[in-house]
């Protein structure tokens, strides 16, 4: 394998001069570090970041988190820079890896070989060489033994070396270093250097680096992208610098977490649309205040709704088990784990052997389920419609060459790195190309489905059938086509009416015009009332024609009659819960607002007077006469749902 991979030594035209370490526990993978600088000249032509080393295509979804460059920071970076006059000014070491390409040139995440230690005639020196021609590393120093020096021994023969004046020497068409922490820094420094105004401050820099690298990742053992991530997450965690989305991305102890990941890996290889619904999830927003909620025009969610929703009502004991089916593969992780509970699984990982079992459970009937409800329901199936045809029209006009803004469009599309703010955008040109492409790409799309509190709903509707139907053969997946299908025929009608502002959601869903989204009984409640609508004959016949479209043949009747009995039970429920939760709203209203919606100045100052009296008796006849009052207004708002949703008083009595 080694003679297959010889080169000729001159091969290695990229030359660094620095200090060499390894670092390890006695459980860990080894790391190498090398430590030296870059003048600032060099350091596009020596470094790159992640959007450009590692093509998205070639890579899965957890590896390209590390990949995103937060504008707003490179812009703050470059002001400390710039305003440095008259104080000290240093950045920590930007942390670089070694990315390797096979001689197909794709990217190669494993070595062929173990490394090649060859001595110097002389006793004074070792080299050791990655797969004959990829990098080499040359340490100075002696084979006696030397206790005042680190020892050198994980490829044989101890080598005692000067941890300073190390040589590292990279083959650049097969090797890259790429920047896996500091990005932004890297992308300051570059820019201030490549501008006219400010490359006289920064010319002098050199830019400190520490390269790092798993030099045993051989054959199939563990993938050095992999250890890269890892590496990425504990720098970032431990520095507790890592904000929206990556809050819930890097998290490797939920299952909630590993669920998006799985979901987002789902859509970034599907391009069945002509290009990656990856797109359409908003997964690197930084901004906490922006990460739950949807920001780009042609984004249809985000991790973090995505995880809320799971983390609140999947992700809990016993639920877990049944949407994950874990009694199907109880036997497999008792063989792993004897004393493994399935019943028990919730939001933690449980850091064992039986997590692999659990993540393909997960990828199988979360993310799988997921996508069903988040690309058919119709909504966003219009959103992605217009995004492929906004993406055809950029094809045309790049084509036409003419406009070069839009390949600078096409390329920030591509890396995933159009900001949340368009205004991030620098070049007006290419701000304009962008707006002018995607502009009024939502317009048909309802406000409603829009909103973080009607997703997560959504997704918990499909958590709640899911769970229900279970028991009666219907899996996961079905479900999710289920609750798509009866909510076509519910929800979306009439620009979402049934869950737009009327007497039975003020107070409830809506707050005069804006959405209502505080509090867990309000969240429970858009959930309560989108699943009562299950009631409705059209919602029932619908999920049952999907469920026998995708099975290919008729259900028996015993089975129709146990489905519907289900459905209707889950939206009875579901509407005495919401009805209920309503009265003690409109209770709270009246009781906070009486002054401004009653008309009778007399009825006013009689009820301010018992809620001011110090009598207890008093406050009682003050609370009762509130609920008398509101009363009437929900009485009108409870025979409006009922009489929408096709359920009679006596069935929310049963």
């Amino acid at each position: 394998m080694e003679a297959m991979f010889k080169a000729p030594t001159d091969v290695f035209d990229a030359k660094f001069r620095g200090t060499f370490g390894r670092f390890r526990t006695k459980a860990s993978h080894p790391a190498f570090y090398f430590m030296t600088t870059v003048p600032i000249s060099r350091l596009k032509n020596t470094l790159q970041v992640a959007a450009d080393a590692l093509p998205i295509q070639k890579i899965k979804f957890s590896q390209m988190i590390q990949r995103d460059v937060n504008v707003s920071h490179v812009a703050d970076i470059r002001d400390y820079v710039v305003e440095s006059q008259g104080r000290s000014v240093f950045f920590a070491p930007l942390l670089v890896s070694i990315i390797n390409k096979d001689l197909t040139g794709e990217i190669q995440e494993f070595f062929q070989d173990v490394p090649v230690q060859e001595d110097s005639d002389n006793g004074t020196s070792i080299t050791v060489t990655w797969d004959g021609n990829l990098f080499r590393l040359k340490l100075w120093g002696s084979s006696v033994e030397n206790e005042k020096l680190p020892k050198f021994s994980d490829l044989g023969k101890p080598f005692f070396y000067y941890d300073f004046g190390a040589h590292l020497e990279l083959n650049s068409s097969r090797s890259s270093l790429v920047v896996i922490d500091g990005q932004h820094r890297y992308k300051a420094l570059s820019g201030l250097y490549d501008s006219e105004e400010s490359k006289s401050v920064v010319e002098g820099i050199e830019v400190p680096i520490c390269i790092v690298f798993s030099p045993f990742a051989v054959g199939a053992t563990k993938s050095g992208l992999e250890d890269l991530r890892d590496l990425f997450i504990t720098v970032n965690n431990e520095a507790k610098r890592v904000s929206g989305h990556f809050l819930q991305l890097l998290d490797d102890r939920s299952y909630a977490a590993e669920a998006v990941r799985a979901f987002a890996e789902r859509w970034k290889d599907d391009e069945t649309a002509g290009y990656s619904k990856l797109h359409h999830l908003e997964w690197n927003i930084h901004d906490d205040k922006k990460a739950g909620q949807i920001n780009r025009p042609y984004s249809i969610t985000s991790v973090s709704i995505i995880v809320d929703a799971l983390s609140a009502s999947l992700f809990v004991p016993r639920v877990a088990s049944t949407i994950l089916q874990l009694p199907a593969v109880q036997e497999r992780l008792l063989d792993l784990d004897e004393d493994f509970d399935i019943d028990a699984v919730a939001r933690e990982v449980s850091g064992g052997a039986v997590d692999e079992v659990i993540y393909k459970q997960i990828a199988e009937y979360v993310a799988k389920p997921l996508s069903v409800l988040f690309t058919e329901f119709s909504p966003y199936a219009k959103l992605i419609s217009h995004m492929r045809d906004r993406m055809q029209r950029l094809a045309v006009e790049r084509k036409r060459g003419d406009k070069p803004e839009f390949d600078l469009v096409h390329k920030m599309i591509v890396q995933h790195q159009i900001p949340s703010d368009i205004n991030a955008i620098a070049m007006p040109e290419t701000k304009l190309a962008y707006t002018s492409l995607f502009k009024d790409i939502e317009a048909d799309q309802p406000k409603t489905s829009r909103l973080a509190v009607f997703q997560q709903a959504f997704i918990r509707s499909w958590i709640v059938v899911s769970r229900d139907l279970i028991k009666h053969g219907v899996l996961p997946g079905e479900a999710a086509h289920m609750v798509v299908a009866a909510f076509e025929k519910t929800i979306v009608p009439h620009d979402m009416q049934f869950l737009g502002s009327s007497t039975f959601t003020q107070h409830m869903l809506w707050q005069g015009e804006r959405a209502n989204f505080k509090g867990g009984e309000i969240k429970q409640g858009w959930l309560n009332l989108m699943l009562s609508s299950l009631s409705m004959k059209v919602a029932i016949d619908a999920s049952i024609n999907a469920l026998e479209k995708l099975r290919g043949t008729k259900l028996e009747s015993p089975l129709k009659q146990s489905l519907t009995t289900a459905l209707r039970s889950i939206a009875r429920q579901a509407a005495s819960a919401y009805l209920s939760t309503l009265r003690d709203q409109l209770i709270k209203f009246y009781k906070n607002n009486y002054m401004e919606v009653i008309q009778d100045e007399a009825e006013i100052e009689h009820l301010r007077a018992l809620q001011k009296s110090g009598n207890a008796d008093d406050k009682k006849k003050f609370l009762e006469e509130i609920a008398k009052i509101s009363s009437i207004r929900f009485e009108e708002a409870k025979s409006k749902l009922l009489a929408y949703i096709s359920v009679q008083l006596e069935d929310l009595l049963d």
